[in-house]
């Protein structure tokens, strides 16, 4: 990220580095923070605009290249999902861009602290009260 903006497609090449697993996890962070960024009443209305009409174009029924094209039929519907997370990562302002790089992080250090949690123990705390709630 350059000045709250992010360079270039070098996020693109590192997430396709990663085990599924792991792009999985990605998907879920960034779904979750592009739910916040909806929801945020800061975020203007064009960058909102954007997933919404890359959703929409996932679910009608043309495509530019017929799915039904070997290989790369579905290539024009991979694309139109990143170019329209690109695109919403670029529009949002310097400030909420990184409010929500925050975001992502945190939610990154809790998966990491509760995959290094030790078996059997309480990972959040919301797990130590229901501990608390069935011991009595």
């Amino acid at each position: 990220m350059v000045d709250g903006k992010r360079s270039g497609l070098g996020w693109l090449e590192g997430f396709l580095s990663q085990s599924p697993r792991r792009m999985v996890e990605e998907v879920v962070d960034n779904g979750a923070n592009f739910k916040d960024m909806m929801l945020d009443e800061e975020v203007p209305w064009y960058v909102k605009l954007v997933p919404v009409v890359a959703v929409a174009y996932l679910f009608k029924g043309k495509d530019f290249i017929p799915d039904e094209t070997p290989i790369i039929g579905r290539f024009d519907d991979i694309a139109v999902a990143v170019l329209g997370y690109y695109l919403t990562q670029a529009l949002l302002p310097p400030e909420l861009a990184r409010e929500y790089d925050g975001k992502l992080e945190k939610r990154r250090a809790a998966r990491r602290v509760a995959k290094t949690s030790p078996q059997g123990q309480p990972k959040t705390e919301a797990e130590k009260a229901a501990r608390l709630v069935d011991s009595d």
